[in-house]
């Protein structure tokens, strides 16, 4: 009988495991047709399970670049997330398009806590805890704390909307 290998000699050598179907029975273990696999490959110091989750996001969702009127004033996010533990996963608008719906992701093993602040004072927002009966949980000051490896929707509201 065959078993699986456990160790493999040191060297520069990337063992991929794209597909599983291998097993020790008698079928045809193949795949038809072509497979196009990319690998993005960097050096790092000790595992981070937050540096690891953004530069995932990076490979997944590359930097979309546009051309734009170079008189414009330069764009700024309403909102900044501060706590390293923390990724934004994903923005988009609010039904009624008055606000942000937010994911928060915690890749780490142990809690993490963010807080949603305004990019300027003179632009406030409000941060509400979005639950999953659709009830809003608002936050006193932005603080959002995420279970291990959880995800939190939370809705960004600008202060001057009703909302």
């Amino acid at each position: 009988m065959r078993t699986w290998r456990r160790q493999t000699a040191a060297g520069s050598t990337v063992y991929a495991y794209l597909l599983n179907n291998y097993w020790h029975t008698n079928y045809k273990a193949d795949q038809e047709g072509q497979l196009i696999f990319r690998f993005a490959l960097r050096p790092h110091g000790a595992f981070d399970e937050v540096a690891l989750r953004r530069f995932g996001a990076e490979q997944e969702q590359p930097l979309l670049a546009y051309a734009v009127d170079a008189q414009a004033p330069a764009a700024r996010a309403p909102f900044r997330v501060e706590g390293a533990g923390v990724t934004v996963s994903s923005i988009r608008a609010a039904g009624d398009g008055s606000a942000m719906i937010v994911r928060l992701y915690n890749p780490s093993r142990s809690r993490s806590v963010a807080r949603l602040v305004a990019s300027r004072p003179d632009a406030p927002i409000r941060v509400a805890r979005l639950e999953q009966d659709g009830r809003m949980l608002p936050t006193s000051d932005g603080t959002i704390v995420l279970r291990p490896f959880a995800t939190e929707l939370v809705r960004v509201t600008p202060a001057g909307q009703r909302r």
